[in-house]
C-alpha cells in the first residue's frame, strides 16, 4: 500500500481540490458509504429554506469540493471522489440539488468472486458500471427541476445493472424526492408533502426481505443512522416556523458530528476507523468530509476531514 498526499490548492475562491489518497496494490476499488438528507423549511412570514446534507464515509481515498463549469449548461457546486467519475453530491446555479448514496442488499467484497453467491449477486472484483455521478453531472448541468432530474435518471438506471444507489432531488420549489435504484430495478419516493428525507445506504422502497441478507452490524448501522438523520429532520420541521438559517445549519452540523461511543461503532454518523458495519472493505471507514447545502443561497458548507474536529468552510456559486 502506497499513500500520497496533495496540498489544499484553491483557485479564485471558488473551487478548492484536497487531495489524500491511497493507492492499493490488490486494485481494490472503494464504494463509498453515507448518511444523506434534505429539507424544506416553511417559515411563519411564508418563506421557504431549503437544506441538504451528507457525510462522505470510506476508507481513505481522494477528494473534492469545488465549482463545476459547464459552458452550455449549468454551474454546479459539488462534491467529488477521484476514483468516482463525476459529481457525487452537488447543487446547482438554477436551485437544483443531489446528493447520492451506495446502495446494495450484498456486502461488497464479502465472498469469492466466481462463486455461485457472487454470480447471483452481481458482484464484479474492481466494482465497475458505477455511473451515479456520471449521470449526476450530467442532470445537474442539464437541469433546472427535479421532474426533469427524475426522467433522467429513470432513462439512466431502469433495467441497468451498475452499481445501485440512492439519489435525493431538491429543486427551488420544493420538490423533494429519493430516487433509488438497483439490479435494474428504480423506485421513486415523493417526499414533498412529508419535507423531509434521509437516507443511510438502504432502501425504503424495494428488495425489504433480501435486505435482511446483510450481517447484523451493517443492519444496524444503517438503522441507528436512519432514525438518528429522521428525528433530526423531524424535529426541524416540527419548529421550521421559528427557525432561522443559522439554527438549522447548526442542529445539521451536530448531526453530522454525532458519535456512537468513540465514533467506530455502528451507528455512528461520523465515522472514525469503523471496521464492521459500514465497511465494504476490509480497511477501516473514516468520514473524509461533510456537507451542507443552502438552496435559496447556493451556498455549501463543508468540512475537508472529520466534522466533529474540523472547521467548516463556505463556498458560493460565482
Amino acid at each position: 500500500m502506497k499513500v500520497c498526499y496533495i496540498d489544499c490548492v484553491t483557485l479564485n475562491d471558488t473551487f478548492e481540490f484536497k487531495v489524500l489518497y491511497v493507492i492499493y496494490y490488490d486494485n481494490q476499488q472503494v464504494i463509498e458509504m453515507s448518511t444523506t438528507g434534505a429539507i424544506v423549511i416553511n417559515r411563519k412570514n411564508g418563506e421557504q429554506r431549503i437544506f441538504g446534507f451528507k457525510t462522505s464515509d470510506s476508507p481513505v481515498t481522494g477528494f473534492w469540493h469545488g465549482q463545476v463549469n459547464r459552458p452550455d449548461g449549468y454551474d454546479t457546486l459539488a462534491y467529488g471522489l477521484t476514483p468516482q467519475q463525476g459529481i457525487n453530491a452537488g447543487l446547482n446555479s438554477q436551485g437544483l440539488m443531489m446528493i447520492s448514496s451506495y446502495f446494495d442488499y450484498v456486502e461488497p467484497n464479502t465472498f469469492e468472486f466466481g462463486s455461485e453467491q457472487a454470480k447471483d449477486s452481481f458482484v464484479f472484483p474492481s466494482w465497475s458500471g458505477d455511473i451515479r455521478g456520471i449521470i449526476q453531472a450530467k442532470a445537474l448541468g442539464e437541469c433546472t427541476i427535479a421532474a426533469e432530474a427524475n426522467a433522467l435518471l429513470e432513462d439512466a438506471f431502469m433495467g441497468s445493472a451498475a452499481i445501485g444507489g440512492n439519489h435525493l432531488v431538491v429543486d427551488k420549489n420544493g420538490g423533494l424526492f429519493v430516487f433509488e435504484h438497483c439490479r435494474g430495478r428504480i423506485g421513486l419516493q415523493d417526499a414533498t408533502l412529508q419535507g423531509y428525507a434521509a437516507r443511510s445506504n438502504q432502501s425504503l422502497l424495494m428488495f425489504h426481505e433480501e435486505q435482511g441478507r446483510i450481517s447484523a452490524s451493517a443492519r444496524l448501522d444503517r438503522k441507528l443512522r436512519q432514525q438518528q438523520a429522521e428525528r433530526q429532520l423531524a424535529s426541524l420541521k416540527r419548529e421550521e416556523a421559528e427557525l432561522d438559517d443559522a439554527e438549522v445549519i447548526a442542529r445539521l452540523q451536530t448531526l453530522v458530528a454525532g458519535h456512537v461511543g468513540q465514533g467506530g461503532e455502528p451507528g455512528s454518523i461520523c465515522a472514525h476507523g469503523i471496521r464492521s458495519g459500514r465497511s465494504n472493505s476490509s480497511n477501516p471507514h473514516q468520514t473524509l468530509s461533510a456537507m451542507i447545502w443552502q438552496v435559496n443561497d447556493k451556498v455549501m458548507h463543508y468540512t475537508v476531514g472529520h466534522p466533529c474536529s474540523s472547521s467548516w468552510k463556505k463556498m458560493r456559486i460565482a
